[in-house]
């Protein structure tokens, strides 16, 4: 019925040996050649693996980071030190997470302090 309308296999896209299929004026075989030799991007290697933390390890991380002051110091030793990657990175996120509720500490304690400042001043 495609066909009768005058529209030459609408409904299926070109297969793998349709020369329709490939840009015009390109050699075919240079153009596939081209195009099966490129790298995978999804499966690129790397040659460097990290040491993957244990549940030991992990629960050792987060009962020091819970200790007030060692916690502290123990984010930014291992956050920027020379340790194992992931708890880098865990420790990096840590920080960035405390430099964000900090800022809204900031924001919400000054919002709520010239409030209180309104509130008192309508009474005296």
């Amino acid at each position: 019925m495609i066909e009768a309308i005058g529209v030459e296999n609408a409904a299926c896209p070109p297969s793998v040996g349709d020369i329709r299929a490939y840009p015009p004026n390109v050699n075919l075989k240079d153009w596939r050649f081209e195009f099966m030799n490129q790298p995978d991007q999804n499966n690129i290697q790397t040659t460097e693996r990290e040491e993957v933390l244990s549940i030991g390890q992990w629960l050792v991380t987060t009962f020091v980071i819970g200790i007030p002051i060692v916690g502290l110091v123990m984010i930014f030793v291992w956050g920027f030190g020379q340790g194992n990657k992931n708890r880098s990175n865990f420790c990096k996120a840590i920080l960035v997470w405390y430099v964000i509720c900090i800022a809204f500490s900031i924001i919400f304690g000054a919002a709520i302090i010239g409030m209180l400042a309104t509130f008192a001043g309508a009474f005296s």
